[in-house]
């Protein structure tokens, strides 16, 4: 599982909140440079996003009888998440070409 650009936006949390909630196995997780120098410098390393699991389902339960189709969510963010990243990259592969482009017209 990746988890992308996981800096805290809201000053009322703490600045290592989704770092800390998101270790777990077989994760990845990216993050902006002054994020890893927070959790480098008072990050608690532990694997907890296999906590709670059993109130993670009945929260999805409850979601799911008041017609919120789990599903359907999860597959639009990957989906709308691949296209986020296919369209940076392809905008860093123009910029390099370009930017080629111009160092041998030179």
């Amino acid at each position: 599982m990746l988890f992308a650009s996981t800096s805290t936006k809201n000053p009322d949390y703490p600045d290592t909140i989704y770092i800390e909630q998101l270790i777990g196995p077989d994760t990845v997780n990216t993050m902006p440079e002054e994020t890893i120098e927070q959790y480098h410098d008072h990050g608690q390393p532990e694997p907890r996003l296999e906590h709670h699991l059993a109130q993670a389902r009945t929260l999805i339960d409850r979601l799911a009888r008041a017609g919120v189709d789990y599903h359907d969510i999860t597959e639009t963010l990957d989906r709308e998440g691949v296209e986020k990243f296919a369209s940076a990259f392809e905008e860093l592969l123009d910029a390099l070409e370009h930017k080629a482009r111009a160092l041998t017209a030179a």
